[in-house]
Parts: structure tokens; C-alpha cells; sequence
């Protein structure tokens, strides 16, 4: 019989690889609304509006089927932190792709796990493991194969591209950071709730001046627009979140370069593609590096910087929730 850490850490990579798995699928919705000249930051704006909405409604409606959490609870610290990262994370890879080749965008996103074991280290003064070390960097070589980068255009690297990648990057860190403890003292749908209605009061203040923003007025992408809110934001935020409050930053900021894979796994199936040689064997240094971190971790007795990180109050909090 599997204990109770390793039950809720298999539940937390489930969660987290849910989540990827749905934002690899929003990504070919987001790229052919894209080529049908929607506005990156347009799409941005409404999909959190609709996340903001769709999960508030959840919170209310859940209000009666849950012990509710009272403000002094609330980290609000945290929430702000996550409502930083969940704008970065939603704004600066779509500028990233704007200026950089996609395959460099992604490689730069996937920077965020080596920030995340660098912010362990600075909070917890501990060197991490070299079976960690050696997952994170196995990871972003794959992440580097599986785009393919080393047969990416290296002339066409751009200055304010490559600071938007980075910006992607400390918003994926953030979440990973951010998004565990905030899930863990306030619950990860009632903290992202929170954290989005902070980014969607950000995104009036920003639109009031322009008007009402375009793609409410073209009814033909309404539809999909509502499906990347629902199934690519919603979805994916409280899963990311849930999961990695059980598995740590560390391991959920890996996992998520998972995304590429389950990427170009879904355009072989899915659109046809064939996958080169070289994807293939970044498919195996990206799973190879995830199993690697998730060994560290269950080594360890668990997550540094996640449940073995929080404070008593929070775990507290995090077991009731269970």
C-alpha cells in the first residue's frame, strides 16, 4: 500500500500533467485564432476576464460545501504574488512569440524551473541535490531538442523578445512558487479566483481608455475564445495550482516543460507531423529529467520549498482542505 505522501504527490503530478496537457491543447486553438488576425494581448485580456469570472462563480457556488476561509487566513501576500505571475505568465510568452521564433520562446519559458531551484536555494540556503540538478538541466536540453533549437534561426533572436521569454519564465516560476502556498491557504480555486479578478481589475483600468476591446464585437471567435477561458485558463490554473502545493515548486515548474512534448506529440497524432530524431530523444531528456526530480523529491521525503516548506498554520489549512 502506497503511503499518503506518495498517494497525494502521484495526485499532484496528475494534476500538474492535466494541466499541461490542456494548455498544449489551448495553444493550437490560441495560434489558429492568431492566423485569423486576432490580437494577442486582446485574447489575453478576455480569458482572464472569463477566468475571473468562471472561478468566482465556482467559489460562491462551493461557499455552502466547504468550510469557508476567512480573510485573516487569506496570505494576501501570495495571492498578490500569484496575480504578478498569472499576468506575466498569460502576457509575455504571446509577446515572446511576437519577436522570437517559437521555439526560442519556449526554450525561455522553460528557464522557469532553473529559477525555481535558485529561489530554493536563497529561501532555504540549501544546495539542491544533484539528482534535482541533474532533472532540471536534462529538461531544458530536451525542451531545446524537442523545439528543435539547435536548427532554429539564431539571427533572428530579438533583444526585447529574449526579455519577454525571460518575463514568461518568472511568471511560470511564480506560479509554481506562488501558486502552491496560495493554494494551500486559501484553496487552489478560491486563490485563483482572487488572483485573477486582481489581474482583470488591472486589464479595465488598462482598457477603460480604449474602448470596448474588439473580439466582443466579432461573434464568429467568441466561441472559441470562451472554450481556451474555460478549458486552457480555468482548467489548467486551479490544476497547476492543486498540484503543486502537493508536489512542490520545483517538481511543478519541470513538469511543465512537459508542454512542448505534449505539443509535438499532439501535431504528429493530431495534425500529421512527423516527430525527427532529435525530438524524439528530447522527449526522453524531458520525461528522463521529470522522473529524476520526482526521485529527488520522494527521496527527500518530500517537497522542499512546497508541504515540507509552509508554515504549521498553512499545513494545517492544506489538511483540512484534503
Amino acid at each position: 500500500m502506497p503511503s499518503q505522501a506518495s498517494r497525494l504527490r502521484l495526485q499532484g503530478l496528475a494534476a500538474v500533467v492535466a494541466a499541461t496537457l490542456l494548455w498544449s491543447l489551448s495553444a493550437v486553438a490560441i495560434a489558429a485564432l492568431f492566423r485569423e488576425g486576432v490580437r494577442p494581448l486582446q485574447l489575453v485580456q478576455l480569458r482572464v476576464y472569463i477566468t475571473a469570472i468562471g472561478l468566482g462563480a465556482v467559489v460562491l457556488w462551493r461557499r455552502r460545501l466547504e468550510p469557508r476561509t476567512r480573510l485573516r487566513d487569506i496570505r494576501w501576500s501570495l495571492i498578490f504574488g500569484l496575480a504578478v505571475s498569472v499576468a506575466m505568465a498569460t502576457t509575455f510568452l504571446l509577446l515572446a512569440i511576437n519577436y522570437l521564433p517559437v521555439a526560442v520562446a519556449l526554450v525561455l519559458q522553460s528557464v522557469a524551473s532553473a529559477m525555481v531551484m535558485g529561489w530554493t536555494l536563497l529561501s532555504s540556503r540549501r544546495w539542491p541535490r544533484r539528482l534535482a540538478v541533474a532533472g532540471v538541466v536534462l529538461t531544458l536540453g530536451g525542451v531545446a531538442l524537442v523545439v528543435q533549437l539547435p536548427a532554429a534561426n539564431m539571427g533572428d533572436i530579438d533583444a526585447l523578445g529574449l526579455l519577454y521569454g525571460l518575463g514568461a519564465a518568472a511568471g511560470v516560476a511564480g506560479l509554481s512558487v506562488f501558486g502552491s502556498r496560495a493554494a494551500a491557504t486559501a484553496g487552489a480555486g478560491r486563490a485563483n479566483a482572487l488572483a485573477f479578478s486582481l489581474v482583470g481589475i488591472g486589464w479595465i483600468l488598462v482598457q477603460s481608455p480604449q474602448g470596448v476591446p474588439a473580439l466582443l464585437t466579432e461573434p464568429q471567435h467568441l466561441a472559441w475564445v470562451a472554450a481556451i477561458g474555460v478549458f486552457g485558463t480555468i482548467g489548467p490554473f486551479v490544476l497547476f495550482a492543486w498540484g503543486t502545493a502537493r508536489l512542490g515548486p520545483e517538481a511543478g515548474a519541470v513538469d511543465i516543460s512537459l508542454e512542448p512534448v505534449f505539443g509535438a506529440v499532439i501535431a504528429w497524432a493530431w495534425l500529421g507531423q512527423s516527430l525527427t530524431a532529435m525530438q524524439v530523444t528530447g522527449v526522453s531528456l524531458v520525461v528522463l529529467g521529470v522522473v529524476c526530480v520526482e526521485r529527488d523529491a520522494s527521496a527527500g521525503g518530500g517537497p522542499r520549498g512546497g508541504l515540507s516548506g509552509r508554515s504549521k498554520e498553512e499545513r494545517k489549512l492544506s489538511t483540512m482542505r484534503r
